[in-house]
C-alpha cells in the first residue's frame, strides 16, 4: 500500500528539488510538468522506480537525470536540459522505455515543431 500515482502540474519553484518524493516507496506514476524547480539530484531517490514520469518544462533537469531509470515506460522530457549524453544513457539503461517525448527551446521559444513521440 501506499501512493503509487502522483500529479504535481504547474508547480514552478514551490516544490523544492524533488527530494522529499524519495520518501514516497510505492511512487511509480509520476506527472511533474514545469516543476521548474525539480533538479537531476533531487529526483534520484525516486527515478529508479518510476514506470511512468512527465517531466516536461523542467529546465534544471539534465543528463543525469537518465541514470537508472531502468524501469521507466513513458517519458516526457521535453524543454528540459537533457542532452545526448543522458539520451545515450536511456537507449543502455532503459530497456523497457517504450514512449519518450523530446522538444526543444530556442530563444526561449517552445518550438512544438521538434517535439517528438
Amino acid at each position: 500500500h501506499g501512493l503509487a500515482t502522483l500529479s504535481i502540474k504547474s508547480c514552478g519553484f514551490r516544490l523544492g528539488s524533488g527530494s522529499s518524493l524519495a520518501g514516497l516507496k510505492h511512487l511509480t506514476h509520476l506527472e511533474a510538468p514545469w516543476a521548474t524547480s525539480f533538479t537531476s539530484a533531487g529526483l534520484a531517490g525516486v527515478c529508479p522506480r518510476l514506470v511512468h514520469a512527465n517531466f516536461q518544462g523542467c529546465d534544471l533537469l539534465d543528463d543525469h537525470i537518465c541514470q537508472g531509470m531502468t524501469e521507466v515506460h513513458t517519458l516526457n522530457l521535453a524543454f528540459t536540459s537533457v542532452g545526448d549524453r543522458g539520451l545515450a544513457m536511456l537507449a543502455q539503461g532503459s530497456p523497457k522505455l517504450a514512449s519518450l517525448y523530446l522538444g526543444i527551446r530556442n530563444n526561449n521559444i517552445y518550438t512544438t515543431g521538434h517535439y517528438s513521440k
